[in-house]
């Protein structure tokens, strides 16, 4: 399991024909500010596909970037932000609400690139990892692994290692991993995400708020593909909207039902818990 990345594709197997990028959000304007390398550098290191050096990485504006992946047959939405000074991440579980973050300085991602033995500078890195969310390079591709996928992953890429910590404390957690593929090279960088402490109630009212949004895009892309002068989407592709769009209405109705059966749930808890007080009160009394 540790050794297939998204979509189930296997490390070792071919990686799919390329695909259009499938983002939304600004693009990254990193600058220089970081002891960015220049392209002549870059070039040497084995980075000239990401130099920040390139016309995209002038100007530390802010990057967002947000994509729907699926790694393990487990359906995510990927969520990568931040600025010259850092970024955060977050990965939300689709079906479920459940969602892991951090955020990571620039200094500690540039030390997590030195343990590897491949390191890179910050503005090098993001613009890997953004190329990766949006699928525009094979050479660098993304992966959602347990904490006991990445110990298979490590004993599968070192067996003569040492043995490493117990992962029964972690299950909760979640890697991304970015992994870069050079000609005769391939490294994993990962990255740890802690899972948000929510309520029941919370999760689902976060998970019907996202399906309400993807629902509401879902039904107005024709529109505003005809807004910007782009022709409206062809009857062959109308199905296909459609049934998305019905299928996030059934699920939205599903999680709004589950909602208030939790609410509903919580309640008679409550009035539960007031009489068996009142009772004890009572039978203090007497």
């Amino acid at each position: 399991a540790a050794s297939s990345g998204e979509g189930g594709h296997g490390e070792g197997a071919p990686r799919p024909a390329a695909r259009p990028p499938a983002c939304r959000g600004r693009s990254p304007g990193l600058g220089r500010q970081r002891g960015a390398m220049s392209s002549s550098s870059a070039a040497a290191a084995g980075d000239d596909r990401f130099s920040v050096g390139s016309a995209a990485a002038e100007t530390a504006l802010g990057f967002q970037r947000a994509a729907r992946r699926t790694f393990h047959d487990v359906p995510y939405v990927l969520g990568i932000s931040g600025d010259s000074e850092g970024l955060a991440i977050e990965v939300e579980h689709a079906d479920d609400g459940r969602k892991w973050r951090s955020r990571f300085p620039a200094r500690f991602i540039e030390e997590i690139t030195q343990r590897t033995g491949n390191a890179k500078k910050f503005d090098v890195f993001v613009r890997m990892l953004l190329s990766a969310l949006c699928r525009e390079s094979d050479a660098v591709y993304l992966d959602v692994l347990t904490a006991r996928d990445l110990e298979m992953l490590r004993r599968h890429a070192n067996p003569q290692g040492p043995p490493t910590t117990s992962t029964a404390g972690q299950s909760d957690k979640r890697y991304l991993i970015l992994t870069y593929r050079a000609e005769f090279d391939k490294v994993h960088y990962p990255l740890p995400l802690q899972l948000e402490e929510r309520s029941e109630a919370d999760t689902l009212r976060a998970l019907n708020a996202r399906l309400r949004a993807e629902l509401a895009e879902a039904r107005g892309g024709g529109g505003q593909d005809h807004a910007k002068g782009q022709p409206p989407a062809t009857p062959a592709h109308q199905p296909r909207d459609d049934e998305r769009a019905a299928a996030l209405q059934r699920h939205n109705a599903e999680l709004s039902d589950a909602l208030r059966a939790a609410q509903r749930e919580v309640e008679a808890l409550r009035n539960e818990a007031r009489a068996a007080a009142a009772a004890a009160a009572a039978s203090a009394q007497q």
